[in-house]
């Protein structure tokens, strides 16, 4: 494994393509097949970039051309978010996660949002998905997802879906499924005209390389001078870090197969150790505020 990427850079202080390099961004492509049961991505739809946050900041300075154009987002939310939007000159459309429901997301509430943000003469440009949830921790069902999918054709915007903590569910009968797999299961029509933006980063999960910053944003049905306009941006800044690229070749390929079984083993057990330990963490942070006065914190 170590060889094959050797054999694909000339050393790791050396430029990469804009893009990401190249060997890397194959692996991402059969992440997304393998993960998410899908058909295999273009390469050429996957940008390697600083953490998701630079894939973040690359969609929302396209997006926004003016004060007018509104980027839907949820509330309470990850401030990255309005941060990027107001550098970027736009405007936040707030809707509201329902802490009655476990933070969870209804579709009532995005239909409220965006007409009381065209009705102030918003134009909506995207809505915000963070699934699994930041700060929240709520977890998404493929029949939200859905509708959100639809919804967001049927408005016409772009899906940006925040899945950085993808394998943080550490609650039992739950598990993460991504908007691009709920999205080969829907009508032809929204299959063809879902503008889908995927985003992950090796700072969360089991990772937690925060300050290797590395990560990627996966466009979905992108229209194609959409994404040149995306590759010329991207351009600016040269390339993402080299370390943080072969970190995300790490976390998308990791020692699965094609190595020994002690190898394997190795990794699996290591792996498991990891996410029991955060599991734990996570269920006793819960208790201990339950247990404090005039907190309630939701599992």
């Amino acid at each position: 494994r170590a060889r094959r990427v050797l054999d694909e850079i000339i050393s790791a202080g050396s430029y990469t393509h804009s893009l990401g390099i190249p060997l890397v961004r194959e692996s991402v492509c059969k992440y997304i097949a393998r993960m998410d049961s899908v058909p295999e991505p273009k390469l050429d739809e996957i940008f390697l970039t600083e953490g998701a946050s630079q894939g973040v900041h690359l969609l929302l300075s396209t997006l926004i051309v003016d004060k007018n154009d509104a980027i839907m987002i949820p509330i309470p939310q990850y401030p990255l978010y309005t941060a990027s939007i107001s550098l970027n000159g736009g405007s936040p459309a707030p809707y509201f996660l329902n802490e009655s429901k476990g933070w969870q997301l209804d579709i009532e509430e995005l239909e409220r949002s965006y007409q009381e943000s065209k009705q102030q003469g918003k134009n909506i440009k995207a809505i915000v998905i963070i699934n699994p949830g930041n700060p929240t921790g709520s977890i998404l069902n493929a029949e939200t997802i859905a509708k959100i999918l639809e919804f967001s054709v049927r408005n016409r915007i772009v899906v940006i879906a925040d899945e950085v903590y993808r394998e943080n569910v550490y609650k039992e009968n739950t598990s993460f499924i991504s908007f691009r797999k709920v999205l080969e299961t829907l009508s032809q029509e929204v299959r063809d005209n879902c503008e889908l933006a995927s985003l992950h980063s090796v700072s969360k999960g089991l990772l937690g390389e925060c300050g290797l910053r590395g990560g990627y944003l996966y466009l979905h049905n992108f229209n194609p001078l959409v994404v040149e306009q995306l590759v010329k941006l991207k351009s600016i800044n040269l390339c993402s870090n080299s370390i943080g690229q072969l970190m995300v070749e790490l976390m998308v390929n990791p020692p699965i197969s094609g190595v020994s079984e002690e190898t394997k083993t190795k990794f699996e057990t290591e792996y498991k150790a990891l996410y029991d330990s955060l599991k734990y963490r996570a269920r006793l942070v819960t208790k201990e505020l339950n247990s404090m006065r005039n907190i309630h914190c939701q599992e």
